[in-house]
């Protein structure tokens, strides 16, 4: 059985649910990516938006990173969901309308990002 859950984490982690891009981020990070990335995939907010939306996740103890790698003379940091964002995305997805996993337990991007193909 699993062990409960602190409430104080669990409230935290709630909080980082409060704004509609770290929703979407949290969402596409089911996969291992940069803010870079991200924003690529958003197409819309800017990069220092995005950049900044993901330390916000970080700090709430949705997301940790995963590595880093060199690019043009800087590092890119890569993140990935904790477990605490796993389960609140599992339990907050039929709320948010997101299509159901696949037998591979993952989903298709753009099926996140865009209703049309939902």
């Amino acid at each position: 059985m699993r062990e409960l859950m602190d409430m104080d984490t669990l409230a935290q982690g709630l909080q980082g649910w409060g704004h509609p891009l770290r929703i979407r981020c949290l969402i596409l990070l089911e996969h291992e990516h940069s803010p870079s990335e991200l924003h690529k995939l958003l197409d819309g907010p800017s990069l220092g938006t995005v950049s900044y939306h993901v330390r916000m996740l970080r700090d709430y103890g949705l997301v940790v990173e995963a590595r880093t790698a060199p690019r043009r003379g800087a590092l890119e940091h890569y993140y990935r969901r904790t477990e605490l964002a796993e389960l609140l995305t599992t339990t907050l997805a039929p709320l948010l309308g997101l299509p159901p996993r696949r037998r591979n337990g993952k989903r298709a991007a753009r099926e996140l990002l865009d209703p049309a193909t939902r």
